[in-house]
């Protein structure tokens, strides 16, 4: 395997991730035919050279009862909002909660802003997931500090279709670390705050994914100016650190 491509892989989350996750899920036929469908679509698109003005992004972000999914902790919400032409589409945005019937600990509803009741009532995770796959549909993904939404979606992907996250998802992280001026702030609120993108609704999914998509909307901005033209000259940039 091509050494660079070995590499992305790891950083940012290979096309097809095989890994397999405990929990019980269910076997919904049509959803699954879905899932492998957008497995085959996802696999077939080459997003890495598509010139940034080109390319069909879509920001993730999730809210969870902690970080930890393997040890039970679970998605609360996901919201997420569309790029085009690095602009994001103030009308193409995605919200869901996602059914929890645990108690919610005092400290995650006043991060959150949810509650016990809205979520006992909210979509069943299976319900959740195939919305939230039915928006993105084969679509790059990206969030900021993106570990977080790849280990969350895996294993909630693993427990509902029995089969791997099918999407590439790309770390903000990774546009702002190449602009000097970035490399220090790690934070999704520094980094807005650095390029004067309004503060709103913080540890809410949906405004959290609004912040990070102008985020990557203006990082790149910044990194065409560099001479960046594509996710493959930022993963090659970066690789030749790593050697």
């Amino acid at each position: 395997m091509n050494p660079l491509f070995d590499w992305m892989k790891n950083i940012s989350g290979s096309l097809i991730d095989q890994t397999i996750y405990p929990g019980s899920g269910s076997q919904d036929p049509k959803k699954i035919a879905y899932l492998r469908h957008l497995k085959k679509e996802i696999r077939q698109r080459k997003t890495l050279d598509v010139p940034f003005d080109d390319l069909h992004i879509t920001v993730v972000d999730i809210e969870t009862t902690g970080f930890y999914p393997l040890k039970g902790d679970q998605i609360l919400s996901i919201g997420a909002q569309k790029i085009r032409n690095n602009r994001p589409l103030e009308n193409e945005t995605f919200y869901t909660l996602i059914q929890h019937d645990r108690p919610l600990s005092e400290e995650i509803q006043q991060l959150t802003g949810l509650s016990e009741r809205e979520l006992q009532s909210a979509p069943e995770k299976k319900h959740a997931l195939h919305s939230f796959y039915s928006f993105t549909k084969e679509e790059t993904l990206a969030a900021h500090h993106a570990a977080h939404e790849k280990a969350f979606l895996q294993q909630a992907t693993w427990s509902v279709y029995k089969t791997g996250f099918p999407h590439r998802i790309v770390d903000t992280v990774l546009l702002t670390s190449l602009i000097s001026d970035l490399k220090q702030l790690k934070d999704l609120e520094d980094c807005c705050r650095f390029f004067q993108i309004p503060l709103n609704g913080r540890h809410h999914a949906l405004e959290d994914a609004k912040m990070a998509a102008s985020l990557w909307c203006c990082s790149v901005e910044r990194l065409k100016k560099d001479g960046f033209r594509s996710l493959s000259d930022v993963y090659r940039y970066i690789a030749s650190f790593q050697r």
